[in-house]
């Protein structure tokens, strides 16, 4: 019992000793398996990171290989085809320093140009022949033995100098565009940055020339005409020298030597100096105009460029111009002009005078009114009719696209000579309306016949068919010649055959002129004559008077007797 008891104890602690060996082993396998598992979590942290960083930097590279600017792109393919060795070889036989961006060549300088830039200088003149071609003949021509042959030919002096070389320094900056000119020592600088700007400059004889444009356009010019020869004999040909400074755009600056400078900002502040004569020009410009009104810009930039002005995509709004071609005394040495408002002269006239308000100046080339110029009065010769001042107004522009207006003429003469002209017709007429309806038909005796009609005009205003018994207000001539003819003829005269009207009308009418005789008092002839001058009389009253008469007739014949 004891042994077996012995056994079965020890052999349970063999069991629990195994138990917890199994224990002991599960554990260090968990521990080493919890140990890689942190092991492997933090090599994935540290790899992770390194590698997508490696991806960002492969995606940047692949983006700078796409290079967007235009300007550089197209200065890679100009630079490879003007910097390689045979261009610059071939330049150089025409005695020409050229460069394209990244290059340099004597003293042409491209190398800080990572856009397109081209720079060149040349010579005082510009010889045709290559030196391979030049050289050889320099050297026959020149020869002692060719020279007294010459001047055995009586040609003379004909040696051919050396061609010249180039000389002075062009220089082209930036990602733009950019080009620059140098020649006889000139020093000619152009900068440029961001694709859409363009910067060109060009200087001779000593001058200097700077452009710089950000977005925008810079010209700095100063040159001077380089002859174009051939073995040293003038063609008559000439590379023709530019004087002109302009600028245009977002930021935009330019100067050249004896020419002036000028500045823009936007395409709306803009500045600009002429050194020849000292002007000086402020300006708050339009940049819409290039919308708005593109016939008229682009007609005005041709126009300034034949005439070698600066030119501009803009129109003033205003421009304040000082000094330049006008004296201080001249009334316009200030000047305030615009490409909107009134574009010609305002205008005055009153009795026959003229007073010019606003006169023309010229500025940039172009002639504009100058609203700060003093009045102008041409005086003529006096004009009684112009008693009213006609204001004479041009044609008015608008900015943005708006129609213009005008001319307007205050007051407006035409309607006002259509009134005078209507006026003075209906006084004319008024007055003979009047004479005609105030003046009515006399009376009249009913004639017999057509015969006892007259046919003389005996008033302005009487009817044609009125009887030769009245003769109206104006009394004809031969009244007299009727008093006359009555006095001498007597009663048998007077009395016609019985019951004949035509006669008794005829002595009625004699009877009444000789009444008007100074001697005859009779009251009833006063009547009469009363009777037969008053024009607005109706035919009753005329028929008594008549009748009166031919009783006064009959007693004025008794008393003759």
């Amino acid at each position: 019992m004891t042994n077996m008891g012995g056994n079965g104890i020890r052999r349970s602690q063999k069991v629990e000793r195994r138990r917890n060996r199994k224990q002991k082993r599960h554990g260090v396998t968990a521990g080493v398996a919890a140990l890689a598992t942190v092991a492997a979590v933090g090599v994935g942290q540290m790899v992770v990171p390194a590698q997508a960083q490696a991806d960002i930097f492969d995606d940047i590279d692949l983006i700078e290989s796409i290079n967007l600017n235009p300007a550089a792109s197209l200065g890679e393919v100009i630079g490879t085809i003007v910097n390689n060795p045979a261009s610059q070889t071939a330049l150089d036989q025409w005695r020409i320093q050229g460069c394209a961006s990244g290059g340099v060549s004597g003293g042409a300088d491209c190398q800080e140009s990572t856009g397109t830039g081209i720079a060149i200088v040349l010579p005082g003149e510009l010889e045709l022949a290559p030196r391979v071609v030049f050289v050889p003949i320099q050297s026959a021509v020149n020869d002692p033995f060719v020279q007294s042959l010459l001047e055995f030919l009586g040609i003379e002096n004909a040696t051919i100098d050396d061609a010249l070389e180039p000389e002075g320094s062009a220089t082209v900056i930036g990602s733009g565009f950019q080009f620059a000119m140098a020649s006889t020592g000139g020093n000619a600088t152009a900068v440029s940055y961001l694709p859409l700007s363009l910067a060109t400059a060009g200087a001779s004889d000593g001058r200097t020339a700077y452009a710089f444009a950000i977005v925008g356009m810079a010209n700095a010019w100063t040159t001077d005409d380089i002859p174009v020869t051939i073995l040293g004999l003038d063609t008559g040909v000439d590379i023709p020298g530019i004087q002109q400074v302009s600028c245009y755009g977002g930021l935009t600056g330019a100067y050249a030597e004896e020419v002036g400078a000028c500045a823009n900002v936007l395409g709306t502040f803009d500045f600009r100096w002429s050194q020849p004569n000292g002007e000086v020009q402020f300006a708050l410009t339009d940049p819409s105009a290039v919308l708005t009104d593109p016939s008229g810009v682009f007609s005005q930039v041709i126009t300034q460029l034949l005439n070698g002005e600066p030119f501009t995509l803009s129109k003033d709004f205003a421009r304040l111009s000082f000094a330049g071609d006008y004296d201080l005394l001249s009334g316009n040495f200030v000047r305030f002009t615009s490409d909107y408002g009134t574009q010609e002269s305002t205008t005055i006239n009153w009795l026959g005078q003229q007073l010019t308000l606003n006169p023309m100046v010229t500025v940039n080339g172009q002639q504009r009114p100058n609203h700060l110029g003093l009045p102008i009065l041409a005086l003529g010769e006096l004009d009684t009719g112009e008693i009213v001042p006609v204001l004479h107004i041009p044609d008015i522009e608008f900015p943005f696209g708006i129609p213009s207006a005008g001319p307007f003429v205050i007051p407006d003469t035409s309607s006002s000579m259509t009134s005078t002209a209507t006026l003075a017709a209906s006084e004319t007429e008024a007055p003979t309306m009047q004479q005609i309806a105030a003046l009515s038909e006399p009376a009249q005796v009913e004639p017999e016949s057509a015969a006892d009609e007259t046919e003389e005009y005996v008033g302005k205003h009487r009817i044609a068919d009125v009887t030769p018994e009245y003769v109206g207000k104006h009394r004809a001539d031969d009244a007299s010649d009727t008093i006359a003819d009555s006095a001498t003829a007597g009663a048998p005269t007077e009395s016609a055959e019985p019951g004949d009207g035509a006669a008794d009308d005829t002595d009625s009418a004699e009877a009444d002129a000789s009444d008007t005789d100074a001697s005859d008092a009779d009251p009833a002839d006063t009547g009469s004559a009363d009777s037969t001058d008053d024009t607005e009389s109706d035919a009753d009253s005329d028929s008594g008077d008549n009748s009166a008469d031919g009783g006064d007739a009959g007693s004025s014949s008794v008393d003759e007797g």
